[in-house]
């Protein structure tokens, strides 16, 4: 059946993440897109969204892009008429959608035309060869993408390439019910004429665009096929073969044409493509982007489009109801009342249409195949060296940034300063403009890394699950570095809870999504923020105080969350001190904190349980690198000569921590590897072991075999 496409509630109710998300279509509508569809992918914690289209549709709706190269991705795709596929892969930990049919990226398409869309789920725990199958052909489409070159952009092929390598390598060669078709070598319906080894008796056609040749018709009846069902919406349809099928009727074949709409709605446009194939004994159903046309399904993107469909196979008879059914107005006519003589304009899709002159690429004196950041430079790709040019940075708003370069390279890389590489950090497209000519390249969104930079839920989950110490100061960066506000951002950090680090969520959405209430504040609340994160540290040490103290016996749990806790906010007063020095006075709850645990496995230095867990978590290693840190941290902001008394008590802690190790202990550079490797979050914290050694050999104590 003729159905509205429902693609909006399945993207939403399969999964609460999706990872990376690629869409394909020939006609894009950006308002739709970025009002309606990309704040579900965000709200889905996304952490790539790319959207492929057509070479003219980027071009005549590159304006309307508000959000693009920033919030999301966007390419245009190589075919020598159109690129014309219609699809959405989503894929994240557990599995993966496709969804692909005749639904292009427009608001009328997904919620008012009448489109067929076929949507398939994949959970990579519970194996099913079909899909398998089908997930297998999509990657081989995406990497014929990369492998002709159909793509330019480095960073989007790399986008592409991720989602390739989680999706099923090809299965078994077996006969399957379902096959997905593209046609970047070889045209649509040689393919299905490998597929189907029967002679076909019938043909039914749903479609809004034919080519006057009717050369779809001239392949079946070379095949023998004499007898066809065409369904059309006459004020709607494009390049209807009215002489082609007045030449087969005049040679004996049945061509038996139909009027076709909605019965609650006449006007409503049916913009699906379908063709039913019957053989003696099988029905097959081949749907998706190709009209019945030879751009569409005889050729490949080398001179026409670049389709994708999907074929299916059932019993006799089983897909007629997805045209003829209750739903369905269909009335018989004949050749000259089916169309007028004027040609009409499927909307939504001029795939078969001439080009527009001014938008072909030849056009161009010059043309940008890539544009992104790449930390603070800006890379370029283009067909030709400009010589001496000057680079055009534009908003949508008409602001703009000039550059000016002499390079005989086809790629090069461009050092921003701070105000231009703030200026890119809204959305920002890029033209060349030949100093010589003053002729223009094309226009070319920069991808910029925002996306790459936006914190994800997944991290938050994996703070969570490493009792909010593993991967906090990548999380920290991430967030950092998203942010434009830091007085938003350190007021969010300083409410983040210690032992719950599903508290940073609600900083995570200020940025990400929107605030609880719906708005932004201009200002964070007043606070002290050094003073709030005083307090948050006295809490949290009193905390695991009071834990340690009332534990009379080993309690696993008990110690790993409270030891966890511990070198989560060690880490926090590292980091916070990396970046301003009024934090330093917070090294102090790092020794409080050891001094704490000291005294526990003084009382429980005869537990063997105990001492065994120590050593399975690295305690001592930990230990002892926190202590040598604080002091290097101290140390390089002069305490030896302005607070020789803060050192004096830090190195009494430190004292206490050597005589509570077993006196025969000794370590290597290999026992503190994986301790080390935890620091390596750190951007800015440079950990030299050897130093460490002497550090602690001037306790008179040589445990470190360095």
């Amino acid at each position: 059946m003729i159905n509205e496409a429902e693609i909006l509630e399945d993207i939403k109710n399969d999964s609460d993440e999706y990872r990376h998300v690629i869409l394909g279509t020939h006609s894009f509508d950006p308002v739709f897109f970025e009002s309606i569809l990309l704040p579900l992918f965000r709200l889905k914690d996304a952490e790539s969204i790319l959207v492929l289209s057509d070479r003219v549709q980027y071009q005549e709706r590159f304006l309307d892009m508000r959000s693009a190269g920033n919030e999301y991705y966007i390419d245009h795709c190589y075919a020598s008429k159109a690129f014309h596929p219609k699809f959405a892969i989503l894929l994240w930990p557990e599995g993966v959608k496709l969804i692909l049919g005749s639904a292009n990226l427009t608001k009328q398409e997904w919620f008012e035309s009448g489109e067929i869309v076929g949507s398939l789920t994949h959970y990579f725990s519970k194996p099913d060869a079909q899909s398998e199958r089908v997930l297998s052909e999509f990657r081989d489409f995406l990497s014929k993408l990369i492998e002709k070159n159909y793509i330019k952009s480095k960073k989007h092929r790399s986008k592409l390439s991720k989602v390739i390598e989680n999706l099923p390598a090809s299965h078994a060669d077996k006969k399957f019910n379902v096959h997905l078709l593209h046609n970047i070598e070889k045209p649509i319906l040689s393919q299905l004429e490998d597929i189907i080894d029967k002679p076909i008796k019938s043909v039914k056609i749903v479609a809004p665009v034919f080519d006057v040749d009717g050369s779809v018709f001239d392949f079946f009846i070379k095949k023998g096929c004499k007898k066809f069902q065409i369904f059309i919406q006459p004020d709607n349809v494009t390049g209807f073969p009215k002489k082609k099928i007045k030449n087969l009727l005049s040679q004996g074949c049945s061509v038996e044409i139909s009027k076709i709409s909605f019965k609650e709605n006449k006007d409503r446009l049916i913009h699906a493509k379908i063709m039913i194939l019957k053989t003696a004994a099988k029905s097959f159903c081949l749907y998706g982007s190709a009209n019945p046309t030879f751009s569409g399904m005889l050729s490949t993107p080398k001179n026409g489009n670049l389709e994708l469909c999907v074929l299916s196979r059932s019993k006799p008879g089983h897909y007629d109801t997805l045209v003829e059914n209750d739903r369905m107005l269909i009335e018989s006519t004949s050749v000259d009342d089916a169309v007028g003589d004027a040609v009409g304009d499927a909307v939504g899709d001029t795939a078969d249409s001439p080009e527009p002159s001014h938008l072909k690429p030849e056009s161009y004196d010059i043309t940008i195949h890539d544009a992104y950041l790449d930390k603070k430079k800006l890379v370029l790709e283009i067909d030709k060296p400009p010589v001496s040019a000057n680079i055009v940075l534009r908003h949508v708003d008409e602001e703009s940034c000039t550059i000016p370069v002499n390079t005989q390279e086809k790629i090069f890389a461009i050092d921003l300063d701070d105000e231009q590489f703030v200026f890119c950090s809204k959305p920002t497209y890029v033209q060349i403009r030949l100093r010589k000519s003053q002729d223009e390249s094309n226009r070319r969104w920069i991808s910029t890394q925002t996306l790459e930079l936006i914190p994800r839920k997944s991290d938050i989950e994996k703070l969570q699950l490493g009792g909010g110490r593993f991967g906090l100061i990548s999380f920290l960066d991430k967030l950092e570095k998203f942010v434009d506000e830091p007085e938003w951002f350190y007021y969010h950090l300083s409410r983040f809870r210690l032992d719950d680090p599903s508290t940073l969520e609600r900083g995570r959405r200020k940025y990400v999504l929107i605030s609880d209430d719906g708005t932004y504040n201009e200002r964070p609340p007043e606070t002290d923020i050094v003073s709030a994160f005083k307090k948050k540290f006295e809490k949290s040490s009193e905390g695991i105080k009071k834990s340690l103290h009332t534990m009379t016996e080993f309690n696993r749990d008990e110690f790993e969350s409270q030891f966890n806790q511990f070198l989560a906010w060690s880490k926090m007063v590292y980091w916070l001190n990396l970046r301003d020095e009024k934090y330093l006075n917070y090294l102090r709850f790092i020794r409080t904190g050891m001094e704490e645990f000291l005294v526990l496995l003084s009382r429980t230095k005869h537990d063997k349980t105990l001492q065994k867990y120590l050593s399975k978590i690295n305690f001592w290693q930990h230990f002892l690198l926190l202590s040598f840190m604080t002091y290097m941290f101290q140390k390089k902001a002069g305490f030896l000569r302005t607070n020789p008394g803060v050192l004096r008590v830090f190195n009494e802690t430190t004292t206490q921590m050597i005589n509570t190790l077993d006196s025969d202990v000794t370590f290597t550079k290999d026992d503190f590897k994986s301790v080390v490797d935890e620091y390596s979050e750190f951007k800015n914290l440079e950990i030299d072991l050897d130093a460490m050694s002497r550090f602690y050999e001037d306790f008179e104590r040589r445990f470190l075999k360095f």
